[in-house]
């Protein structure tokens, strides 16, 4: 359900977007108070960003985006833009662990020349995107990556005769975070050109200092490697509801 994703209807006022992940986070959100006006616009396998095209495709990505910046960017009903997408992957090109490979990667399709460095992508199309967005004066959530894992939920399983130990069903806090530094150090120095942007960091739901679980009081958090199970997404969003407003979406500043 997590491959391509695009949901429009009549509700407005906050715009979700972004890949897969997005998607995921939808259902995080759905039901809950601040968001009862949430629309998501997602499409799994792109790089959010309104020029930004898989290296191989002529369409798959870009001209969506191209309508949704321009649509948030105009449309005044459109007050907040929640951006959220595996961030890690759309910034090296490369998946985690399980699913390194096929590589991920794109183009702008303005220029003739592929741009071989796809952090140098990333920081384009992002900058770009928030330019956009808070010249119109658009309220803008920047959410960050949740953990990849980096093995499929049921190693967790027990397997019985089985020669080999069940999984931990967790993996090591350090890998997660070597994982997502670059393209973090990267966002944290756009921001700075952005300061109005809000951050909302899932990390912190699912890890300790230890280690990041694939299971929470013995319930699957994620429905693969890399993308939130209901019961995930629920978790995520009670955490989200707790840190921003829950009647009238308005941050609580401390």
């Amino acid at each position: 359900k997590h491959a391509s994703a695009s949901q429009e209807g009549d509700r407005e006022g906050l715009l979700l977007t972004g890949d897969s992940h997005a998607a995921a986070l939808a259902g995080a959100l759905d039901g809950l108070e601040p968001f009862n006006k949430l629309q998501v616009i997602a499409k799994g396998h792109c790089m959010p960003f309104a020029w930004m095209e898989r290296l191989e495709s002529a369409g798959e990505c870009h001209p969506l985006f191209k309508t949704v910046y321009a649509m948030a960017a105009t449309r005044p009903d459109y007050h907040t833009v929640i951006l959220a997408g595996r961030w890690a992957m759309r910034f090296s090109g490369k998946g985690f662990i399980s699913d390194a490979t096929p590589l991920h990667f794109f183009r702008d399709v303005r220029v003739t020349i592929a741009e071989p460095d796809q952090g140098a992508l990333f920081e384009k199309g992002l900058r770009e995107t928030l330019a956009t967005l808070i010249k119109a004066d658009r309220r803008v959530i920047f959410v960050h990556q949740i953990p990849e894992l980096g093995f499929k939920p049921g190693f967790c399983l027990p397997r019985p005769h089985s020669l080999y130990p069940r999984h931990p069903c967790t993996i090591p806090r350090h890998v997660v975070d070597a994982r997502q530094a670059p393209y973090r150090s990267l966002v944290a120095r756009i921001l700075r050109d952005y300061p109005s942007v809000e951050v909302f960091d899932p990390v912190p739901v699912f890890c300790d200092t230890e280690v990041c679980r694939a299971k929470i009081d013995d319930v699957f958090m994620y429905s693969d490697d890399n993308h939130l199970s209901d019961a995930g997404a629920r978790l995520l969003g009670n955490r989200w509801v707790s840190l921003f407003g829950p009647t009238d979406f308005t941050p609580r500043r401390r």
